[in-house]
């Protein structure tokens, strides 16, 4: 199989706060050469329910089928936080129990792109950004926060079900 790597620049999330001794993963990458259970579980230092979200990160694919890659899985029956890109190249943010399509974002097969995702739930809008091009607004799940499961995944969702290895993604992240 092919090896893929997801690039994760950049992860802010509003009211995150990680431990001093946490490790900084600006500028790295994970490489996910096969389907399987979760290679990078994030566990944060301080569990807080969250108002907002805010994730970017950069990814490089062959795949052509839906490829999942962040979650932020709640205490609760409902998704926390979730981003992915479908088998037709539609952008898609899950917030609590609704979501919300991105469509003709740019997306470029075989090389870096960038995906950021943002939540308030003050306003409830929901907006993506694809290689530099914004999308439209989106109201999604206003006035409620998300109940944090205490723990982040890179490439896998974490469903009702637990992981499904068929919704992985397996290729290469910074």
């Amino acid at each position: 199989m092919e090896k893929l790597a997801l690039a994760l620049v950049l992860l802010i999330m509003g009211s995150l706060a990680l431990s001093e001794a946490s490790t900084d993963l600006t500028g790295k990458a994970f490489i996910f050469p096969e389907e399987s259970e979760p290679k990078v579980k994030l566990i944060p230092a301080v569990n807080k329910d969250f108002t907002a979200v805010t994730v970017c990160l950069r990814y490089f694919s062959d795949l052509t089928r839906d490829m999942d890659m962040f979650s932020l899985p709640t205490r609760s029956p409902i998704t926390g936080f979730q981003m992915y890109v479908t088998q037709s190249k539609h952008h898609v943010i899950w917030v609590g129990d609704g979501y919300v399509q991105f469509y003709d974002m740019p997306h470029k097969p075989n090389e870096w792109n960038s995906f950021c995702g943002t939540w308030d739930s003050g306003t409830g809008l929901t907006q993506a950004w694809v290689n530099g091009r914004h999308s439209t607004r989106m109201h999604l799940f206003t006035g409620k926060s998300l109940e944090m499961e205490h723990f982040i995944l890179l490439a896998q969702k974490f469903g009702a079900q637990g992981f499904d290895a068929d919704e992985t993604f397996c290729r290469r992240a910074d």
